[in-house]
């Protein structure tokens, strides 16, 4: 005898036995299930709480509710009456935006089935409920349970352990059959005068498998495409355009979904900010890419050095190119070029070759050169400048010496040569030739003849 329902009420006498067992897999090692005495045929909305009849022979519109029951139509091949069956499950309700992104509510569900006949019969689980057509409903992580001898009269309390291990079934998850609903969502994109639109069909309910029949450029003909999930592009129109999908289940029952797609905003990068690398071999360089605009926010970032932050650093010298994909999956790429560093030598221009009066390096400091030195000495760019040198380079410049080598006698050749060195550690050389020579005559004294 079928005494009753409990819907979704779960307490210290009426546990959820699913979660009988230990972590992970809880009900599934708990329950081996192995008498095999209850098949679940078919899970089904009706309009009725008795004697249901399944909806899938009927349509209905997208975004109309109604208050309806959740059935279950089983088969029970057991010599004797089962009693006390009780199923435990989840009715998952997914629901679908327009842009196609679902969203589920789960409905934890215990109910009583009390004697379970022999042969074929009809259970209600739960309901009633307000259903909207185009949402799908599954029943999920099926636990049956059953006892057999005693007496039917239904139990006040039960445990993990009231209810034996073998008898029970652990059917998979459920469709529940329902009224025919064609919908479906879409994501478009533009490009320029471009507009592409991706269709995505949430067709349910029916009876699978489908047929469908798509008039995408709104002439009455519905020929444009026979995929699920076509794409096709319209040239823009400030009005929008209207999309048309009919479909035919298998049992040649027919429902149609018209959507007016509205235009969407065209994604666009608007630039990067590069930081280039500082020296040659470095990787100090980095990109801020501008926030993107248009589209449809959030924005993803793929990088082709494999990052997915909007900005990037840490970078060699290259070419790097971001895509920018919106939420509706449209996509603009960048390609940004930072610099490789400074690795060319600074170009120096040495003081002008000179000569000065004298006999030893001594000399130098007198005609108003620096001083004499067989090791390096480091002196100002304003210094060098000063002396006639001068230099080009793009880094900052971090050290000016010269080092001097001597040579002959008379003359003395001093070769004296600068090396500047800039922050990339580059060094650009050249040479100055001073020579030292005397060319003034000595000057001897005439002495006056002294007569006695």
């Amino acid at each position: 005898m079928f005494v009753g329902n409990i819907y979704s009420q779960f307490d210290t006498n009426h546990p959820d036995l699913r979660l009988c067992g230990t972590a992970p897999n809880y009900y599934l090692d708990a329950f081996n299930c192995t008498s095999n005495n209850f098949t679940l045929k078919d899970v089904f909305l009706s309009l009725t709480d008795v004697n249901g009849v399944p909806m899938n022979t009927t349509t209905c519109t997208v975004g109309t509710s109604q208050q309806l029951y959740v059935m279950l139509n089983y088969t029970s091949n057991a010599n004797n009456t089962p009693n006390n069956g009780r199923l435990f499950a989840d009715i998952a309700i997914t629901s679908y935006s327009t842009g196609g992104n679902p969203s589920t509510q789960t409905i934890q569900i215990n109910s009583y089935l009390g004697d379970i006949n022999p042969g074929n019969g009809q259970r209600l689980i739960y309901g009633p409920f307000t259903w909207t057509c185009g949402q799908e409903l599954e029943l999920k992580k099926i636990l049956v349970v059953w006892k057999t001898g005693g007496n039917s009269t239904q139990l006040s309390s039960y445990n993990c352990s009231t209810y034996s291990s073998s008898q029970c079934e652990l059917p998979g998850n459920t469709t529940i059959k329902k009224p025919l609903a064609v919908q479906f969502s879409y994501k478009a994109c533009k490009v320029s005068n471009n507009i592409t639109v991706n269709f995505t069909s949430t067709t349910n309910g029916g009876t699978p498998a489908y047929t469908y029949a798509w008039d995408l450029n709104n002439d009455g003909i519905f020929t444009d495409s026979s995929l699920p999930n076509p794409s096709w592009t319209y040239s823009y129109n400030a009005l929008g355009y209207v999309a048309k999908l009919k479909v035919t289940d298998s049992l040649g029952l027919t429902n149609t979904f018209t959507v007016t797609v509205a235009n969407p905003t065209e994604l666009m990068l608007n630039g990067a900010t590069p930081t280039n690398v500082g020296c040659g071999g470095g990787s100090n360089g980095s990109i801020i890419l501008n926030d993107p605009t248009g589209g449809t926010p959030g924005y993803t970032y793929s990088w082709s050095n494999g990052a997915t932050t909007q900005n990037i650093s840490g970078l060699t010298g290259g070419i790097y190119t971001v895509t920018v994909t919106d939420s509706n999956g449209c996509t603009k790429q960048l390609s940004v070029t930072i610099n490789g560093g400074d690795s060319i030598n600074p170009v120096v221009t040495a003081p002008t070759n000179t000569t000065i009066e004298g006999c030893s390096a001594s000399y130098l400091v007198g005609a108003g050169l620096l001083a004499f030195s067989t090791s390096q000495v480091t002196i100002s760019p304003s210094t060098f400048n000063s002396i006639g040198g001068s230099y080009v380079d793009t880094s900052t410049i971090s050290s000016i010496t010269y080092q001097d080598t001597q040579s002959g006698t008379m003359p003395i050749i001093i070769t004296r040569t600068f090396r500047v060195t800039d922050a990339c550690n580059n060094v650009g050389s050249a040479t100055q030739t001073i020579k030292i020579q005397d060319t003034t005559k000595p000057v001897v004294p005439v002495l006056s003849a002294c007569f006695g």
